[in-house]
């Protein structure tokens, strides 16, 4: 609960006008590490800020997951732009990478070091306004107990893995994704709007397979994924589960610096479904680490079955 996140005051820190990390004491003084605790401390209250933003200044909606958990059952918690249900345009889906990462947030140690607005996704968020397009933002790093323990880390469970509870529809990164194609994009979205546009969600239906997948047409919103890191890993998964009426729903898949592999070694595809794959490599672009100039073609990659693109940059996280 948020009662039990540490403030960034609390922790000597504030976010100036610029989103940057600055002691409470001297405002000039940028972030000192102290020790691991601390910093993982400081890396949930970070997360709790971005999320304060996305509530206040963009009007996002927090979300439980899964959306028909019962009242003892373990829980995570996605977020939706305030018009998911009833915004015609398109839809972009964002998948952050693994490890301590949260919805609404790319990389911590950038947040933390540089500033909220380069480490976050809240740029984007802004850039999906403007543009009129509706977003969800997965949680994909949240699926058992461990994972909801305040220290942000996953190196020392309270709870022994054994006897840890799962969120049940995210058990990994991989089927919390498919989860929310499922129950948001897919069936609330899409029918949602095809049906009776309302600020609120249609109820929802504990069985999946009893939703038919939404058959693409003119009207149809087209959906955008923008994934980095492992996120990348979680669209293939998600690709190789997806009908072709389903698939046929996304105009773009935009990765950076993926990690993904969709043929192994041996030439053995990971994606299941040859026409599935096709649609992969026509449909997306991976914005790899690389010192050329920001944009330049570097050709495609066999084993990640797509283009790759200079990001610009020669440090993942960034």
């Amino acid at each position: 609960s948020s009662s039990s996140v540490d403030s960034l005051l609390s922790l000597g820190y504030i976010l100036n006008e610029q989103g940057q990390l600055r002691s409470a004491v001297d405002p000039l003084q940028k972030f000192k590490f102290q020790d691991q605790q601390h910093y993982d401390r400081l890396g949930v209250a970070v997360v709790a800020a971005i999320h304060q933003k996305m509530k206040e200044e963009l009007g996002d909606v927090e979300v439980c997951v899964p959306v028909d958990a019962k009242e003892d059952e373990l829980v995570s918690s996605i977020f939706i732009s305030k018009d998911f249900y009833t915004n015609k345009d398109d839809i972009i889906f964002f998948m952050c990478g693994s490890g301590p990462a949260r919805p609404g947030m790319w990389a911590r140690s950038i947040c933390i070091n540089n500033s909220i607005d380069e480490g976050s996704m809240l740029p984007y968020f802004r850039a999906a306004r403007a543009l009129g397009y509706a977003y969800i933002v997965a949680n994909p790093n949240v699926n058992r107990e461990e994972d909801l323990v305040t220290t942000g880390t996953r190196n020392s469970p309270i709870i022994p893995e054994k006897d840890q509870r799962t969120v049940i529809g995210s058990e990994s990164p991989e089927s919390h994704v498919q989860y929310c194609w499922r129950e948001f994009i897919e069936k609330h979205h899409l029918h949602h709007r095809d049906i009776s546009p309302s600020s609120t969600p249609p109820s929802s239906s504990t069985s999946s397979s009893s939703s038919p997948s939404p058959s693409p047409s003119s009207s149809s919103p087209r959906i955008h994924i923008v994934a980095f890191s492992y996120g990348g890993q979680c669209t293939v998964s998600l690709l190789d589960t997806l009908s072709l009426s389903s698939r046929s729903l996304i105009s773009s898949i935009i990765m950076m610096d993926s990690v993904h592999i969709v043929k192994s070694g041996f030439g053995k595809s990971l994606i299941s479904d040859k026409d599935a794959l096709q649609y992969f490599t026509d449909h997306t672009i991976n914005m790899v680490c690389s010192d050329k100039p920001h944009g330049t073609p570097l050709g495609p990659s066999v084993t990640q079955g797509c283009q790759r693109v200079s990001s610009g940059c020669t440090a993942h996280e960034y």
